[in-house]
Formats: structure tokens, sequence, C-alpha cells
């Protein structure tokens, strides 16, 4: 598939972004100290976990993988592998780049199973301080996404995206947002340019476990489906630095979640989505 000049553009400004030094040289953080980098965040950024569906605001070093069953309008099950995640990586003091593999999507349906869209993102952290030095976040994202996905179980069309991301924690409490909007390239009369806004409360329950509750909105503006909106609410709970004792405490650790995504509003395309996501983080 050839890139037009306005995807490369995109590519290379989201490398650059992940990769630029930023405040000096001191501050970046080498490839061969890179089983350090999560910890070295800790003294610069709370310590909350992923939610399962708000992007985080904060740094972080994961391979992550997700499952999702959907419910269709139409009333089939639609199983959803991987689900758009992969692997992130800090690439200095404040960024982050993220690789989105294609999900696969199996529709039992006549709809045709396949692969979905791959996307890169990357995130600069603007401003933040960890627990003992006032317990917030302030950060970037932005995301280029390719149409790679094959017989529609993917966009019609390459899209750029941008969302302000924050978050500020009290004692055991957490709450977390973004808002932003998926720019698509082409098709925009058919797509519209849907505005996302999500919000997560965590409540830090255990040692190792967390609860989550999610309010995840799209609103469209422009195209097939203008002036709709979708809204979900979405209860979990969160499994946290699970490794065994002989790992040692700068080992990789596991992250265990679950969900289930319920729709409050009219308009939807999918109901009762029940999401597992386990997370490396290293």
């Amino acid at each position: 598939m050839r890139l037009s000049r306005s995807v490369q553009n995109s590519v290379i400004l989201l490398l650059s972004v992940a990769v630029s030094p930023v405040e000096g040289k001191a501050q970046q953080i080498s490839l061969r100290t890179i089983e350090q980098n999560t910890a070295l965040m800790r003294q610069y950024q709370p310590t909350w976990p992923v939610p399962l569906v708000t992007a985080p605001p904060g740094l972080a070093q994961v391979f992550r993988f997700s499952y999702v069953r959907q419910i269709a309008s139409t009333g089939n099950t639609v199983n959803n592998f991987l689900n758009g995640k992969g692997l992130c990586v800090i690439s200095s003091r404040r960024t982050e780049l993220d690789i989105n593999l294609p999900n696969y999507q199996e529709h039992n349906s006549a709809a045709i199973d396949g692969f979905g869209d791959m996307a890169v993102s990357a995130k600069y952290r603007i401003f933040s301080g960890n627990e003992t030095h006032g317990n917030y976040i302030l950060s970037l994202l932005t995301t280029h996404t390719w149409a790679s996905g094959r017989a529609k179980n993917g966009a019609p069309a390459a899209s750029n995206g941008l969302m302000l991301l924050g978050g500020k924690g009290f004692n055991r409490y957490n709450l977390q947002s973004g808002f932003g909007a998926t720019l698509p390239m082409e098709f925009v009369s058919t797509t519209g340019r849907p505005l996302l806004w999500n919000t997560t409360f965590q409540a830090h329950m255990t040692r190792r476990i967390w609860l989550d509750l999610e309010s995840n909105s799209t609103f469209f503006k422009g195209g097939a489906n203008d002036g709709k909106k979708q809204h979900y609410i979405t209860p979990g709970v969160i499994l946290a630095n699970l490794k065994p004792h002989s790992w040692g405490s700068k080992s990789p650790f596991l992250v265990l979640d679950c969900g289930m995504q319920m729709a409050t509003t009219h308009y939807l395309a999918t109901n009762h989505n029940l999401l597992l996501d386990a997370k490396l983080v290293f």
C-alpha cells in the first residue's frame, strides 16, 4: 500500500514527538536502561493503573492485550481480539510511543471476519506531580490510524486524532479524563468528525485491587450520524502488580482487568460489551 504525502508527514510528526530530546540530554531515557523506565516515572507522575477504556494521561511502558465480546445492535455476538491495543514504550522522561496493532473481528454472522486498522500514537506529559507532590497530571495524545482493515472491519479512511488528557488524585481515589477528536483524511461527508469524552473514577481498595467506573461518550459531528450521541457506563475491577515473589521488586508485573460496558443512549453500535484486559508492565 502506497502512503500519501499527508500520511507520511503524520507518521514523521508522531515519531519526532516521541523520540525528540526534551529539556536536555540528561533527561533522556536510554534504551540500555529501558527496564528502569517504569520505576523512574514514579518520581514524576502518579502511579494509577491504566483504565479499561479511557486513555491514561500518564506515561506507561506496557504490552497490552484486550478481548471484547460485543453484542451488536442486530443481536449477533462479535468477538474482538486485541481491540487495537499493543506496545507502549517510554521514549523520554516526557514522551511515550505506542504501536497499536490491528484487531481481529469475528462476527458470527454473514459479515466477513478480518483484521482492523493499525495506528501509532505519541503522548507528551505537559506537567505532573506524583502522590507526594500534588498527585496530578496533564498530557497531550496524538494518533495516526491507517485504514488498513479489510471487509469493513476498519475505518473507510485514514485519520488523525488529538486528545487532551488529565487527572487528579485524592488519597486512595483518582479522577482521569480525556477529550478529543478524530479527524478523517477522506470521506468526511460520510464519517464525520466524532468527538470523544471519556472519564474514569478509580478507588484503591486493597494493595492489589482497584475499582474502576468509566463514562465513555462519542458525539457525532457531520457525516451519516450527525447530531447523534453514544454513551456507555463501564464498571470494572483491576488486579494490579501481580507477580511471584521470586521475580523481585524491579521485575515486570501483570495487571488484569475486567468490566462490562453498558449503553445508556438509544443510539448504539453495540451493548453489554464484556471487556477483558491483560497488561505486562515492564
